[in-house]
């Protein structure tokens, strides 16, 4: 027979196994905590707030918990901010500051298993408004843009976001993005806190559609974009001949059109007229009338402008073929900017001639 103390110690072992097994098949039955982070895309703008949803409430005794909400949620980098629970399984945190602009934070919870976490990237709001307005045409002697935000940004952060592309107008293939060395940035605080200049070296070239771009977000993956354009002054050209339906757009270089593309100008009132890319300035009479050369001659030939065309009237002859030469290039023509008679091809003044056939018909 046992002896009592034996007997004492067998019972305490059993009761110390019992208890254990107990206890592991107790952890066994309880189910794992699970958490939830939101919100669930990759964004966050200035003011929203995260939180995470346990599948169970670990927050009893939630004020008191409130101050050690990173151990429940973690934000890195920090930021400013406090926590909160919604409920006894619901954990906010909502900043006290806007979250930066084009930053990265990640978040996560150690208290799920397994646990949980997410990265965001910070958004910058697009600009209230673009100076020369998104949209607007014609733009001259381009030497400065101003972009107001809707929020305070630095400058190493608009430098990030900002990129600058010239598309030349009728050939885009040629576009081209500006190097970091040709623009500069500075705040235009004059005109607000959140307001930026961005300076050109030189002006920015005519006939192109500017492209302002400002990624809202770090690279990654649907970067979301700001875009807004302007197209600068279209040089001063020649861009038609016309008389009554029939017109011949202007190939330069000196170039010829033969007989068979003589212009109709039919049997009633139509007179050959010439069409400008722009406003004409206060030219005078005779170096309009000096622009151009018709041959048979013509009696009383007089040019009539009107905004971007030219006119000349005079006593046509019905069933005659007359030549048209348009010797523009050495002559001091100017369009109502003062911009002088520019070649858009080689940004020199032209120089060649332009021929063409008029052909009045019987009336």
């Amino acid at each position: 027979m046992p002896s009592p103390a034996k007997t004492l110690l067998w019972l305490i072992g059993c009761l110390v196994w019992f208890t254990g097994a107990g206890g592991a098949f107790a952890a066994a039955r309880t189910p794992a905590v699970k958490a939830r982070i939101l919100p669930s895309g990759s964004f966050l703008r200035q003011y929203d707030p995260i939180t995470v949803t346990f599948s169970k409430p670990l927050g009893a005794g939630r004020q008191a918990l409130e101050t050690k909400g990173a151990e429940f949620l973690k934000i890195v980098p920090a930021q400013p901010g406090r926590y909160r629970w919604l409920n006894g399984s619901t954990l906010e945190f909502r900043p006290s500051s806007p979250w930066p602009a084009l930053a990265r934070f990640a978040v996560s919870s150690n208290r799920a298993k397994p646990a949980v976490s997410r990265v965001y990237r910070t958004l910058l709001l697009g600009p209230q408004s673009m100076t020369p307005a998104v949209g607007s045409k014609d733009q001259a002697g381009v030497r400065r843009l101003l972009l107001k935000l809707s929020q305070d940004v630095t400058a190493t952060t608009m430098e990030q976001a900002l990129s600058i592309r010239l598309h030349p107008v009728g050939n885009p293939s040629r576009r081209r993005t500006l190097k970091r060395s040709q623009w500069l940035l500075k705040r235009a605080r004059r005109v607000s806190s959140q307001a930026w200049y961005v300076y050109f070296a030189r002006s920015l070239p005519a006939a192109h559609r500017v492209f302002v771009r400002l990624n809202l977000a770090l690279r990654g993956k649907d970067i979301p974009r700001w875009e807004g354009s302007f197209t600068t002054r279209l040089p001063f050209q020649l861009l038609t001949v016309r008389c009554k339906n029939s017109r011949t757009h202007i190939a330069w270089s000196k170039a010829y059109y033969p007989q068979t593309q003589a212009l109709d100008c039919g049997g009633g009132n139509a007179r050959p007229t010439l069409h400008f890319s722009q406003i004409l300035g206060n030219n005078p009479a005779s170096l309009l009338r000096s622009l151009v050369r018709i041959s048979p001659s013509v009696k009383g030939l007089t040019p009539h402008v009107s905004r971007k065309t030219v006119t000349y009237r005079g006593q046509f002859k019905r069933n005659v073929l007359y030549r048209l030469d348009i010797i523009a290039g050495r002559l001091p023509l100017k369009d109502n900017t003062g911009q002088f008679f520019i070649d858009d091809t080689t940004g020199e003044p032209v120089f060649g001639t332009f021929g063409s056939g008029l052909s009045f018909k019987k009336g």
